[in-house]
């Protein structure tokens, strides 16, 4: 299995306020299925804006979590959208697409831990 989340880095990003990263882990959860159903729909529909706007914000929230390679798979959306060129944008989306789903596991197995880890 994977590890999107350098765990390490992210804890001591947020130097142990576990509180605040339980938050954050709930409010990206929410987020996740918008998120990937907005590049989908981009992907799908040829949009290159809403690729580069969608891709972008998904990278910022995947580097505030300290996922490097899900950060990197956005950032070559968001240039393919930027630069109008989406000829390798469905072999990306679907590279992204599981590695979201194995982030979202992570995120939900962070914040369990940290919640268990408050009581």
């Amino acid at each position: 299995m994977t590890n999107y989340i350098d765990t390490d880095r992210l804890l001591k990003e947020f130097k142990g306020d576990e509180e605040i990263l339980v938050e954050l882990c709930a409010a990206f959860l929410l987020e996740i299925p918008s998120s990937v159903a907005a590049i989908a729909a981009a992907v799908t529909s040829k949009d290159a804006k809403a690729l580069e706007f969608t891709a972008h914000t998904l990278k910022g929230a995947a580097a505030n979590f300290q996922a490097p390679l899900i950060k990197d798979v956005c950032y070559e959306l968001e240039k393919q959208g930027r630069n109008n060129d989406l000829t390798a944008s469905e072999t990306n989306f679907a590279t992204l697409k599981p590695m979201m789903e194995g982030l979202t596991i992570e995120i939900n197995a962070l914040a369990s831990q940290l919640k268990k880890g408050a009581q």
